[in-house]
């Protein structure tokens, strides 16, 4: 239910020129408490307009977003629409690991260097552990 709603809301945001660059749960809450409360979309502050559908894509050249959540191209500042899609990934396995983000092992340094921190990931050199349980629906996905 959590994705189904994140990427409704890609999906609305890229027919609209809109790139979000903030995926991540602190941006997407209840209404409020009860079951079926329907989830929304917050903090549009990072957000960027491109020309949908322009060919190659619309580059960005400024890092925006929450490091653990941004793209590694976010690193080479080029990016597009796209780097969302790896937001949402890097969201849904945090949901499916019970918390666990899927690259970092505890909190990144407000010193560190994004360069050192992606340079593994941008030239193949990462390593994902399993995840040690998942319920047999999310290990369908």
């Amino acid at each position: 239910r959590v994705m189904a709603c994140v990427v409704r809301v890609l999906r609305s945001c890229h027919e609209r020129g809109i790139i979000y660059r903030d995926i991540k749960p602190q941006n997407f809450l209840y209404v409020d408490d009860t079951p079926d409360a329907p989830l929304k979309c917050s903090d549009f502050g990072l957000a960027m307009s491109f020309i949908p559908g322009q060919p190659g894509g619309t580059s960005l050249d400024k890092r925006a977003g929450t490091p653990v959540y941004m793209a590694p191209e976010l690193v080479l500042r080029r990016y597009d629409e796209r780097a969302d899609l790896w937001s949402a990934g890097v969201l849904m396995y945090q949901l499916l690991a019970g918390g666990r983000l899927p690259l970092w092992n505890g909190e990144i340094p407000l010193t560190a260097n994004l360069d050192d921190i992606f340079f593994p990931i941008l030239i193949k050199e990462i390593d994902f552990a399993p995840i040690a349980r998942v319920n047999a629906e999310a290990a369908d996905l």
